[in-house]
């Protein structure tokens, strides 16, 4: 594999190397690319950022498990969409420039982590989502359980009022019959009367 094609892999990687867990993907690649060179690296120090003629310099400094320092500085270049691409152009290990090849290796194990830590990270967002959605579905099905009983309640409301309603008008219904079946019997008596008077 050439170093030409060798680079064309570690700039298709940009945009997930864009997307590590850290805020500066510039500092986050470079620590990464130092960890790579450099072994046993326990702790890092403030890292720095600087701008010259086209590109962003980043220096990040560190101290080994074994009481060793030192720092390294990596270069990073603009890409066609005129941001910096993730993936440093050079790097320089206390004030030496290290072998572009070292740096290809280095950078291509920095994105390998960065894919499997953006993976992680995504499975841990989607069982985040997952559990709130649960719970908000939970939380649906009890309201919507109780919306039902209250439903239920006003139904059986609403058919007792109906109910002594139908009653009601039932009764009044009755009265207003016996009313008008005295009446009419009234009228009867009357009108015997009359047509007795006459015969008289």
């Amino acid at each position: 594999m050439n170093k030409k094609f060798l680079f064309s892999i570690i700039l298709s990687s940009t945009a997930i190397v864009a997307c590590s867990p850290s805020d500066t993907p510039y500092i986050d690649m470079c620590q990464k690319v130092t960890g790579n060179l450099v072994e046993s690296i326990s702790e890092w120090s403030e890292p720095n950022k600087s701008e010259s003629d086209g590109s962003l310099f980043v220096t990040v400094a560190y101290s080994t498990s074994v009481g060793d320092s030192g720092s390294a500085v990596c270069k990073y270049v603009e890409g066609d969409n005129g941001n910096y691409v993730t993936s440093p152009r050079a790097v320089s290990l206390n004030g030496r420039d290290v072998e572009q090849k070292k740096v290809m290796v280095a950078t291509l194990k920095s994105t390998k982590a960065t894919f499997k830590e953006s993976a992680e990270e995504t499975k841990e967002q989607a069982t985040e989502l997952a559990s709130e959605a649960s719970e908000k579905a939970a939380e649906l099905a009890v309201k919507a359980e109780e919306m039902a009983g209250d439903a239920k309640v006003k139904a059986t409301e609403l058919a007792g009022k109906a109910q002594e309603k139908a009653t009601e008008l039932a009764g009044q219904a009755a009265d207003i019959a016996d009313v008008a079946k005295e009446k009419a019997r009234q009228a009867a008596l009357e009108a015997s009367k009359s047509v007795q008077q006459k015969l008289e």
